[in-house]
C-alpha cells in the first residue's frame, strides 16, 4: 500500500509539473504582443523614408546659340529648308531626323540667311506646339520691321496651334485685327491661322460673304470655313 505521505507526494510533483508547462506557454495560441511594439514601428517611418533615393534632379535647358554662323549640326535641318516649298513641304519626320530639330528651327527662324529658309523654318514651328516656339512665332509676327512674308509665315505656323487657349490670347487679337488689315499677306495668313476657330467663324463668313473683300482673302477665308486639308 502506497502510504498518505508518499501519495501527497506524487499529487505535488504532478501539480508542480503542469504549472511549469504552462508558463512555457503553447506555441499555437496566439502571440501577445508587447507594449509599445506599434509605437516603435511607427516611429521607424521616418528613417525609412528618408533613406528612400531623391528624385533626379531636373533635365538641364538646352542652351540656343545666338547670331552667327550656322552650327555645323544644323546643316542637316538647313538642306531641308532650302529645298521646301508650299507643294512638298517638309514634316516632323524629316526634322526629327536630325539633332535638336525645335532648337534648329528656332534658330533658323531667327537667324536663316535667306527669307526661304525663316519662311519653312517658322512654318515648321507650328508642327511643334510648345511654350518656346510659340515664343518666336509671336514675336515674329507681331514686329513690324519684319518682311511681310516672314511675318505671315509665323502667324501661319502659329496658326497650328490652338488659338482659342488663354496662353495665345495676346497673337489671337493681333490676328483678328491683322485678318482686316491693309497688308494682304498678312491678312490672307490671318484668315489661315483662323481655321477651325469658333470664334472666328463670324469674321470669316463675313470675309467670304463680302462684296467688298479682295479676291485673294475671300478664297483665304472660304478655305479656313472648309475642312481641314493639312
Amino acid at each position: 500500500m502506497i502510504s498518505r505521505l508518499t501519495l501527497i507526494a506524487l499529487v505535488t510533483s504532478q501539480l508542480l509539473t503542469g504549472c511549469a508547462s504552462d508558463s512555457t506557454g503553447d506555441p499555437d495560441s496566439p502571440a501577445v504582443e508587447e507594449p509599445g511594439a506599434d509605437v516603435a514601428v511607427e516611429e521607424a517611418q521616418p528613417e525609412k523614408e528618408a533613406a528612400t533615393e531623391a528624385p533626379p534632379p531636373p533635365p538641364k535647358r538646352i542652351e540656343e546659340p545666338g547670331a552667327g554662323p550656322m552650327p555645323p549640326k544644323f546643316a542637316g535641318i538647313h538642306e531641308i529648308l532650302k529645298a521646301a516649298s508650299t507643294v512638298k513641304e517638309p514634316n516632323n519626320s524629316h526634322f526629327n531626323a536630325h539633332p535638336q530639330p525645335t532648337v534648329a528651327l528656332r534658330w533658323f527662324a531667327r537667324y536663316g540667311s535667306s527669307e526661304q529658309v525663316r519662311i519653312f523654318a517658322l512654318r515648321a514651328l507650328g508642327l511643334y506646339p510648345t511654350p518656346s516656339n510659340s515664343e518666336v512665332l509671336s514675336e515674329v509676327a507681331m514686329n513690324t520691321s519684319e518682311p511681310p512674308l516672314v511675318r505671315a509665315a509665323a502667324i501661319r505656323g502659329i496658326g497650328r496651334y490652338d488659338l482659342e487657349a488663354a496662353s495665345h490670347e495676346k497673337i489671337k487679337k493681333f490676328i483678328f485685327v491683322s485678318v482686316s488689315g491693309e497688308d494682304l499677306e498678312l491678312a490672307c495668313a490671318s484668315a489661315d491661322a483662323m481655321h477651325g476657330m469658333p470664334t472666328a467663324r463670324p469674321i470669316l463668313l463675313a470675309l467670304a460673304e463680302g462684296t467688298k473683300t479682295p479676291p485673294i482673302l475671300k478664297s483665304a477665308a472660304e478655305r479656313a470655313l472648309g475642312p481641314q486639308t493639312e
